[in-house]
């Protein structure tokens, strides 16, 4: 299985309008590393993060992409 340190750098060629990263054991930790990422690409339109271990405090580093 890959770590979300393996799947940034294969984020950066890419356009991505949508990602699923649901049911993936995703921390806040995880999801933060993938934020700092993604907010390079002002492309995304949706977000899917259901079912993972995020807590509110991941949740709020969401809020990155919106600005």
């Amino acid at each position: 299985s890959l770590s979300i340190n393996d799947i940034i750098p294969k984020l950066q060629s890419l356009v991505i309008k949508k990602i699923n990263i649901s049911n993936n054991l995703l921390s806040d930790e995880g999801l933060l590393v993938l934020v700092d990422e993604l907010v390079k690409h002002n492309e995304l339109e949706e977000i899917d993060i259901s079912n993972n271990m995020i807590s509110d405090i991941g949740l709020r580093c969401l809020k990155k992409l919106k600005q």
